[in-house]
């Protein structure tokens, strides 16, 4: 049964994550550029972002924490034959990514000019209501917790809803199975599909829950945020 457990736990969580990456140059010196990323990192995700030692060359890095709602690593460099050029490096999954390098450019921290973008402001969602869709269909409360949302890019909103409807009809099909063990039978083994269901809304209700938090911050920080990209 603990090998089912974590096999379940692989499947859904495992293609859940999306990276992308984005390089521009900094408006500041190096060190001014890394006193600025630490106090736009506080402002938005405070307390909930450290300091990592593996920079991959560059000369400074901090990542996300596991109780943060978003999911990022933050690199920055200059060049060594021009001191002049300082890089910034943000990697994450495809909506943090995008979402960091459009709030670096409002915090006039980016050198980047998306000026020509149409920027969208955002209207703040609701947990409970996330929350309730979630647990009708996993499906529901991605889309609800993507829709017109930095969260998550459309390409992550859309696969995520359809792996987790995959996920979740193999496991209620498993589970009637009694894991592969008998004859489909959901009224003898409906315990089985009842806690495969509510294994899966589980996860994915603390997926939401993140989703929904890291949206309505920026809502209260009063970001916008060029949706079409997304």
């Amino acid at each position: 049964m603990k090998k089912i457990i974590s096999i379940i736990l692989l499947l859904v969580v495992f293609p859940l994550f999306s990276d992308d990456f984005y390089s521009f140059e900094s408006k500041e010196t190096l060190e001014n550029t890394k006193i600025r990323i630490e106090e736009i990192l506080n402002k938005i995700d405070k307390d909930n972002f450290k300091m990592i030692d593996e920079t991959l060359g560059f000369q400074y890095g901090w990542i996300s924490r596991w109780l943060s709602p978003y999911d990022y690593t933050i690199y920055l460099t200059e060049l060594e034959k021009n001191p002049d050029i300082v890089i910034i490096r943000v990697e994450g999954n495809g909506g943090d990514a995008l979402s960091l390098r459009t709030i670096f450019y409002h915090e006039k921290l980016n050198k980047e000019d998306l000026s020509d973008l149409k920027f969208y402001k955002l209207t703040e969602k609701n947990h409970f209501l996330g929350q309730s869709l979630n647990l009708v269909h996993p499906v529901f409360g991605i889309l609800y917790a993507g829709y017109q949302s930095p969260s998550l890019t459309k390409s992550q909103m859309w696969s995520r809803s359809i792996w987790y409807f995959v996920i979740d009809s193999f496991l209620i099909w498993a589970g009637g199975r009694n894991w592969f063990k008998s004859k489909w039978d959901p009224g003898k083994y409906s315990g089985n599909i009842i806690g495969a269901m509510l294994l899966v809304r589980t996860i994915s209700g603390i997926q939401n829950a993140n989703l929904i938090r890291g949206h309505n911050r920026y809502v209260n920080l009063g970001y916008t945020f060029p949706l079409d990209l997304y």
